[in-house]
């Protein structure tokens, strides 16, 4: 009885990141705003695709997520990328990408119309889940 016991929270816990995990927009943009709406920081922070970056862009999105769950209103939408193709910026004489497929924007911004907020780059991950994209030294 213990073992299917173990077995079956064994086997829950191993779903919870493909269930947490959007594989669309509409789950990106839900999750996103769930966890706005619920103050959840730990959320937020799981819509973004952290892979490959450095320590300088880990602390800009936690200071950008950060000012995100202070404000009292919010709108969260999407708008699609119109150039095709990898990123690709050069900032300071180094070559950066997005660590991603990126095909569209999210919005977050304080009201509607817009006062202020962010706008990120969005698309799928190598893993194959929908989220938040960042910038990462290119190779």
């Amino acid at each position: 009885m213990l073992s299917r016991v173990l077995a079956l929270v064994l086997v829950c816990v191993a779903l919870v990141p493909a269930v947490h995990a959007g594989t669309t927009r509409g789950d990106l943009l839900f999750e996103i705003t769930t966890a706005i709406k619920q103050h959840d920081r730990t959320a937020l922070v799981s819509c973004f695709n952290f892979k490959d970056t450095d320590a300088a862009t880990k602390q800009s999105i936690d200071t950008m997520i950060g000012q995100i769950l202070t404000w009292p209103t919010f709108t969260v939408t999407t708008s699609d990328r119109s150039e095709k193709g990898p990123a690709k910026i050069v900032q300071d004489g180094r070559a950066y990408t997005i660590n991603g497929d990126w095909t569209f924007q999210v919005h977050i911004l304080r009201a509607k119309p817009s006062t202020g907020g962010f706008v990120f780059p969005a698309g799928m991950t190598a893993d194959g889940r929908c989220a938040i994209l960042l910038t990462v030294p290119a190779k």
